[in-house]
């Protein structure tokens, strides 16, 4: 898929920015359930062994498919800055959160608290992505 096909799809589709491991990789991924039901899904899922696009159905892809023009990372930020976007930190069953528009982090089914320190650093990063999305519409 082209970078201008990615694009398009990302427009009509709904998608959710992946960032897999604090920075690893990133992802956009179109899940298989429609933005009203993806909370549930995601609450549901129950065990992440490997990577995201091995966990979760739906269709993947990846930042390290990108050509050095940047253009895959300037979509990805552009819908981690989406007000109404979900996003996803992925780092298997110790440390993943779906990221509400509305700044919650949602764990699924399967989410083991190893450290009291991953639930937190979740939450904290969720809060920073809405204090981006409020500082980035202020500038526009």
């Amino acid at each position: 898929m082209t970078i201008e096909e990615l694009k398009r799809l990302c427009a009509t589709e709904f998608c959710i920015p992946v960032e897999e491991d604090y920075g690893y990789r990133d992802w956009i991924w179109f899940p298989p359930v429609p933005k009203a039901e993806i909370e549930e899904f995601w609450r549901s899922q129950t065990v992440f062994d490997g990577a995201p696009d091995t966990c979760l159905p739906g269709e993947w892809v990846s930042g390290a498919e990108d050509d050095e023009s940047g253009e895959f990372y300037r979509l990805y930020i552009a819908l981690w800055r989406r007000p109404d976007g979900y996003a996803l930190h992925f780092d298997g069953n110790i440390s993943a959160g779906l990221l509400t528009p509305d700044g919650r982090a949602i764990f699924h089914q399967g989410f083991v608290e190893q450290e009291r320190s991953d639930r937190d650093r979740i939450i904290r990063w969720a809060e920073g992505r809405v204090a981006s999305h409020l500082k980035f519409d202020s500038v526009r």
